[in-house]
């Protein structure tokens, strides 16, 4: 194999891995209770850790193909830091979007309305805007 073929394998052992770790978040769904979760856990509790043994079988056989046909590791691309900062700053910056002003493009909102929606707007922006500045107390530029 030349290193373009190579890179193809790494690449989609990536790939494989993320859809892995996506299918373990879905396990956990259930362990937090929110009324935001994507998939309702329709399988028995029990059987959750015999699924994360297989995926880490899975895990484990890249990993040990990677060694045995010379496959360059990955390295990471960035620090969670920066990941979770992206994540919060896209978080206020939907934030932005739920203002009265730029949902009047639903509709026309009274002034009861508008009140509402800025008051929702303030809840979470102060929490959001809290947590960016604590991130950013970690970022030593």
């Amino acid at each position: 194999m030349n290193d373009n073929h190579k890179r193809h394998i790494v690449v989609t052992f990536q790939y494989i891995n993320k859809l892995l770790a996506d299918a373990e978040a879905m396990l956990n769904t259930q362990k937090q209770d929110t009324i935001f979760s994507e998939f309702n856990l329709d399988l028995p509790v029990e059987k959750h850790q015999e699924i994360k043994s297989r995926i880490e079988l899975i895990r484990n056989i890249m990993l040990q193909l990677m060694k045995e046909y010379d496959l360059p590791q990955p390295k990471a691309k960035s620090g969670a830091l920066w990941g979770i900062i992206c994540c919060i700053n896209s978080a206020q910056i939907a934030l932005v979007e739920i203002d009265p002003r730029r949902m009047e493009g639903y509709g026309r909102l009274t002034a009861e309305d508008a009140k509402q929606v800025e008051k929702i707007n303030a809840e979470l922006k102060k929490p959001l805007d809290s947590l960016m500045i604590y991130l950013s107390s970690f970022v030593h530029v």
